[in-house]
């Protein structure tokens, strides 16, 4: 199972979303590298009796597109998530659905489903991926749901004062369905194998643009669920 480095930096307010977008766009501009626009919808499915999150397990299914009518579906499975100043690490592993088990999560997805249903019976079984396998007739439900608006910008280092070399920056808005402005989340997230390295490096960048950003202290799915009133403490750290 690969393990997935981020840096997540939440952004103060949308003013300050706005500022990066901006600045971002522009540098994109200037070397004339493409801007993705992606709508995401993500599903969190657990057991009735939530044995996944028991064991800091999470099971997504993302709905994917560039509108409204999604295009793709994706489920992940992610495991035992450590976040520390900004810094994720977690285990994941991730599947892009066939055309046949995507279909009612483009259209209108169910509220629960058997892990065969997703293709992914054998990582949730014995000898599978996680500690404490399901059994075979286990069902998975919709727990919640995030809408996300990401905008990937493929750049280089040196754009941003950094070293040379290819970097990807995503910047998100995720929307939880609730009101205030602990119902919406702006971040910017950068995966990379050395993401440590690159903190001080994004810090000085969006100090530069009069930007306030803090280290993320909980995942986008600990959000959902600390709103939702379901698990306040998950993950704890």
């Amino acid at each position: 199972m690969a393990t997935e480095i981020e840096l997540k930096l939440c952004l103060a307010d949308e003013m300050d979303f706005q500022r990066v977008r901006l600045a971002l766009d522009n540098l994109a501009h200037r070397r004339g590298t493409a801007v993705e626009d992606l709508e995401q919808t993500n599903y969190y499915l657990d057991t009735p009796r939530l044995e996944l999150r028991a064991q800091k397990a999470m099971v997504r299914v993302r709905a994917v597109g560039p509108g409204p009518a999604a295009q793709r579906a994706v489920v992940t499975l992610k495991i035992r998530p450590t976040l520390v100043d900004g810094l994720l690490s977690t285990a994941e592993h991730e599947l892009v659905l066939p055309t046949e088990l995507a279909a009612p999560w483009l259209l209108s997805p169910p509220p629960r489903v058997q892990p065969a249903d997703l293709g992914i019976g054998d990582w949730l079984a014995e000898g599978g991926l996680i500690e404490r396998p399901l059994g075979p007739q286990s069902w998975l439900h919709v727990v919640g749901a995030m809408a996300n608006t990401r905008r990937v910008y493929q750049l280089e280092g040196y754009q941003i004062n950094g070293p040379q070399g290819p970097l990807t920056l995503e910047l998100d808005h995720a929307r939880f369905g609730l009101g205030g402005a602990d119902g919406h989340r702006f971040e910017i997230e950068l995966e990379h194998p050395d993401a440590a390295a690159w903190r001080t490096v994004i810090d000085g960048w969006l100090a530069g643009l009069d930007v306030t950003a803090y280290p993320a202290t909980e995942t986008k799915y600990a959000q959902l669920l600390r709103l939702s009133a379901v698990a306040p403490t998950w993950p704890a750290g």
